[in-house]
């Protein structure tokens, strides 16, 4: 919950200007074992962006969110969000950059939670009647 009020509020609070991707970039791949044998998964790719802060400096930034096959070709024009103390750390304005990480989270917190009360609604009646 904590990564969607964060995100929320610096998507409230950034400026917002237009990004052109300017390529991809691999991210660190995943090692995976099989048996006694470790293998690298292929890495994901993502997007390189250029903007121009309001400042009129030029920032360069990697996407902090990748797949297999990059969502945007050369040459898109991608919303940047950014904070102009820090344009560094900027993000593409969509729902995969700022809220699918943290809404997965919260989905997978629920199901667990939900299953969690099934347990203990189903299981304890089970117990109760073992001891009678």
């Amino acid at each position: 919950m904590y990564f969607l009020v964060a995100n929320t509020v610096f998507w409230l609070r950034a400026d917002s200007t237009t990004g052109t991707v300017v390529g991809s970039e691999r991210m660190e791949g995943i090692r995976k074992h099989s048996g006694d044998l470790m293998h690298r998964v292929d890495p994901a790719r993502a997007a390189v962006v250029e903007f121009v802060t309001a400042a009129g400096d030029t920032v360069v930034f990697v996407s902090d969110v990748g797949s297999a096959t990059n969502p945007y070709a050369p040459d898109e024009e991608v919303v940047v969000l950014y904070k102009p103390d820090d344009p560094e750390n900027a993000k593409i304005r969509s729902f995969s950059s700022l809220y699918l990480g943290p809404v997965l989270l919260v989905v997978m917190g629920a199901v667990l939670g939900f299953v969690g009360v099934l347990l203990q609604f189903f299981y304890e009646p089970a117990r109760a009647r073992q001891r009678a």
